[in-house]
């Protein structure tokens, strides 16, 4: 029995090797200007056009592995994005396509450097809309999250998120 244990870990820690050797951030170009040099940072007076509808779809697919991507509830962020949060309720996110397998994958959050997309199995959704409508996270279930391009608020590389129910007292820690 001690055999069949210590081969099913070493299968668990396989299988996850793998999984994590496939998480690497989408290749986005690098602006260049005329003499080749790297381009200055964008400011907030020359920032990008808002993605179209087919590239935020996109962006949020790149978010999570393709298998649960393709099946996911794709959402983006209305123009008016953030409003006043967090000191008032966010704007709602705006659904771009339906989805059909209990994932919801988010574009780039537009005012946060880099490119952060998400895919978030629905408790975790239900995590961060609680966060964004001030309310209190739910009590009961696991969330599972991926960013595989990386980003947050200290430009973090590829990763997965977990919640847990016992971690609510934890979530206003968390709010930006």
């Amino acid at each position: 029995m001690k055999n069949v244990n210590s081969l099913f870990t070493l299968l668990l820690l396989l299988s996850l090797a793998l999984l994590l050797s496939a998480c690497r951030p989408l290749d986005l170009p690098v602006e260049t200007d005329a003499a080749g040099m790297d381009a200055p940072a964008a400011t907030s007076a020359d920032a990008p056009a808002p993605l179209s509808t087919d590239e935020q779809v996109a962006n949020a697919r790149s978010a999570g592995p393709a298998a649960i991507a393709e099946g996911a509830r794709i959402m983006g962020y209305p123009e008016e994005w953030p409003g006043n949060w967090p000191d008032e309720v966010a704007p709602e996110l705006i659904e771009l396509l339906p989805g059909d397998n209990g994932w919801t994958c988010i574009a780039d959050i537009p005012d946060t450097p880099g490119n952060d997309p998400m895919c978030l199995n629905d408790t975790y959704f239900e995590v961060l809309m609680a966060q964004r409508n001030l309310t209190d996270a739910p009590a009961t279930g696991i969330g599972f999250g991926y960013m595989l391009q990386g980003g947050g608020p200290i430009g973090s590389p590829p990763h997965m998120m977990v919640f847990v129910p016992e971690s609510n007292g934890n979530l206003p820690n968390f709010t930006t």
